[in-house]
């Protein structure tokens, strides 16, 4: 794994589609070397299941870990991330 991006998500329901929208289609060659980690910290909006269905729709390109205390999150994901290089 060459690159892992790590994504907190705290109620960004809104703005999570474009996000990864914007990320996909740049992955398009090299999926096989990368991974996007989605770091749910406690969203009360539907940010989670947006994340649910990117874990479900690409598996083989997302995780989604744990909902943490945002304090936590940046340190869980740098933690286990897979990629040589983390991009936040």
């Amino acid at each position: 794994m060459l690159f892992s991006i790590i994504i907190p998500v705290y109620n960004v329901e809104n703005y999570l589609n474009e996000c990864i929208g914007s990320i996909l289609p740049q992955l398009e060659e090299n999926a096989n070397d990368v991974e996007i980690l989605l770091i749910n910290d406690g969203s009360t909006d539907r940010s989670g299941l947006i994340c649910d269905y990117y874990k479900k729709e690409y598996p083989h390109l997302f995780r989604v870990l744990p909902t943490v205390p945002s304090t936590l999150a940046f340190c869980l994901g740098f933690l286990t991330c897979a990629g040589i290089i983390a991009v936040i």
